[in-house]
């Protein structure tokens, strides 16, 4: 396989096809950055290895790496993106079609919603030797037809070269020069003719994406060099906080509203209409932070993005105390991209009914705005220190729609965590039962203790799911302790697990019941963190248990330093050494020792900040209905939360 190595680009129109001027061949390995490209800016996508820095938008555990390709398992995977969004970029990917197959590469994609039209898609497609077309391959899906047809024949390896800054779009397939300075204009269908979208309307920034249909398609070689990258769309150094969602694209959860605007989800947007005026607020309070949205307004629609945000005391249902970012391209001097009444920038610089992105930093009294990767303003205000994040419904008519609003604590203290432990003084326990293997009975009957137990304890507030996909990096924000009764590779986004890492390390509680030890086998930094992962469940029988630490909350309630209980008993392995055992198996109760083992039950251990608590005890629906054991999780579920030791 032949790779490029970048250099300086000149005026692209004028080379055409000459793609020699840009890259001289080199040889390398699959999946590696030539020393030529890392010191021009370029870095890998793909490692060749895993899907660190991917996560997919459809069936979660479809995209798989083998033989340092991305592929999808047979049954679909729907779309996989990228975890960092871009703006300006070259991009450089290899691509392999079966015969009669149809894939695709989309660029400044949404996170919800269809890819090919919240950004574009670049066709990947069996069109070898057709002529060429608006769906066929190296098209930009339904909106431009390539100059020439540079596919090869199903099974053989491609490359795609795309460049793209602003408005203007170049791709190469091949070596074929088969874009020349496209620019983003009104052309652009969804499905039909009569159903436009245009090109210029879509969103500014967003992810990289591949699709898949069900039809065989391979990736390899992902290699991306930012372009004109503006200080506000940098990705966070690493040991930084990250980006966190405050949308989940599915509902308003973490939002409340007042006033008098009509709020909805919508194909992944949060869409407010009308006003008069009304709010939505983010539940979570704000100081310094940045935050990024992809923003729409309708003709004469006018809307704000508040930020230190406040209800009005006298009348909640008011205009909020706090900054508003303006969304209005009529008001001749307070147009998008001001700060409200407080500083204004030269010029507007967006349309309505077009999509456009919006960034804000702001720490302490100094106020970044962007707009489209342009910066609007630069200000120093001091009237409001902290408060919520704000959408604005104005009036009657008026209607926006936002997607992809995100936040990143730059507070000093962690975005990942509620604002000192358990500020109102009560424990926040999430609990998932999510099942990726096998599905214990006992499930829909804890989840019911669970909930009856928040309700009885004026200390516990609990939220049961049996979703994973609800453990959102929001969620975590509000929660002190997780805790899992669940089972296999749990489909968890890349973004998911790197807040949950970040949850458990920065401080959070962790509870893992019974069947946690068998779940994410692969994920080394889970099986660390739980202390050892299941090995088989050779009694099931009624048997005796030592408890080897009479005086932690967890095994108070047993009274003594040996109890008896029918239950499933699992054994381990990959036990942690730095484990504080608290139960194990009483060897005299039962018949086959296992060759000598005598299994921990359960124990406690530390991973950074955070503390974990696991019992293997809970199998049986018998079990569940034990005071013993209720006392014995509800003293860990304390314990990990750090309100008693």
């Amino acid at each position: 396989m032949k790779h490029m190595l970048p250099s300086p680009l000149v005026s692209l129109a004028a080379v055409g096809l000459a793609v020699g001027l840009f890259y001289a061949p080199a040889l390398a390995q699959h999946n590696t950055l030539t020393p030529d490209e890392a010191a021009s800016g370029w870095k890998l996508l793909f490692d060749g290895q895993t899907l660190d820095g991917w996560t997919p938008t459809g069936n979660a555990i479809a995209w798989v790496v083998e033989d340092g390709m991305i592929q999808c398992r047979p049954g679909g995977g729907g779309w996989l993106r990228t975890i960092d969004q871009y703006r300006d970029f070259e991009l450089l990917a290899d691509f392999r079609i079966a015969k009669g197959g149809n894939s695709g590469l989309a660029i400044r994609a949404s996170s919800t919603g269809d890819p090919a039209f919240t950004g574009m898609e670049l066709q990947i497609y069996d069109s070898f030797g057709q002529e060429p077309g608006i769906n066929g391959c190296g098209a930009v899906y339904n909106a431009i037809a390539p100059r020439v047809q540079a596919v090869k024949e199903a099974g053989e390896w491609n490359t795609y070269r795309i460049r793209i800054e602003g408005d203007t779009l170049n791709v190469w397939l091949n070596d074929q020069h088969i874009h020349i300075d496209e620019k983003l204009d009104e052309r652009g269908i969804r499905h039909r003719a009569e159903d436009k979208v245009p090109l210029n309307s879509r969103i500014k920034s967003g992810y990289i994406a591949v699709q898949d249909h069900g039809d065989g398609a391979y990736f390899r070689n992902f290699k991306i060099r930012p372009l004109n990258v503006h200080p506000l769309d940098k990705a966070p150094a690493k040991g930084e906080n990250p980006w966190i969602d405050l949308f989940n694209g599915r509902n308003l959860d973490g939002w409340f509203a007042k006033g008098n605007a009509t709020w909805t989800a919508e194909d992944g947007q949060i869409v407010g209409r009308d006003g008069g005026p009304g709010h939505l607020y983010s539940e979570g309070s704000y100081a310094d932070f940045e935050l990024r949205a992809k923003v729409w307004i309708n003709t004469r629609g006018n809307s704000g993005l508040y930020f230190r945000a406040k209800p009005p005391q006298a009348n909640p249902d008011n205009w909020p105390d706090g900054y508003e970012a303006q969304v209005d391209h009529n008001d001749p001097k307070n147009f998008t991209g001001s700060l409200y009444a407080r500083a204004q920038p030269e010029k507007l610089i967006t349309r309505e009914m077009e999509w456009f992105d919006y960034n804000i930093r702001c720490v302490g009294n100094r106020i970044t705005i962007a707009i489209n990767g342009q910066t609007m303003l630069e200000t120093e205000q001091d009237a409001f220190s902290e408060g919520h994040i704000a959408l604005q419904g104005h009036h009657k008519g008026s209607e926006v729609r936002w997607r992809d609003i995100q936040i990143r604590d730059l507070s000093k203290r962690d975005a990942l965590k509620r604002p000192g432990p358990l500020s109102d003084g009560i424990v926040d326990v999430f609990y998932c039962t999510h099942s990726a293997g096998y599905r214990h009975d006992v499930l829909p009957e804890s989840r019911e203790i669970l909930t009856r137990l928040g309700e009885e304890h004026e200390w516990l507030r609990v939220v049961v799911s049996d979703d994973i996909a609800d453990l959102t990096p929001e969620r975590l924000a509000r929660t002190d302790v997780v805790m899992f009764y669940t089972t296999g590779e749990l489909p968890m986004t890349e973004e998911q697990k790197s807040a949950f890492v970040a949850f458990c390390e920065g401080g959070g509680g962790f509870v893992g019941v019974h069947s946690a030890t068998d779940t994410f086998y692969q994920w080394p930094w889970y099986v660390q963190h739980i202390g050892g992962c299941f090995d088989g469940h050779p009694w099931h029988e009624h048997v005796g248990i030592k408890v080897l630490d009479t005086d932690h909350p967890a095994t108070r309630c047993f009274g003594s330093d040996r109890f008896e209980i029918h239950d499933e008993i699992y054994k381990f392995r990959n036990g942690a050494d730095d484990r504080h055992l608290l139960l194990q198996l009483d060897g005299a109760s039962v018949k086959d020792l296992a060759n000598g083992y005598f299994p921990e039950l359960s124990w406690t251990s530390m991973t950074g900040k955070g503390r974990m608590f696991y019992t293997a005890l809970g199998h049986r629906a018998e079990v569940w209905r034990d005071q013993r054991f209720i006392e014995h999780l509800l003293g860990g579920v304390r314990w990990a939360a750090g309100v008693e030791d």
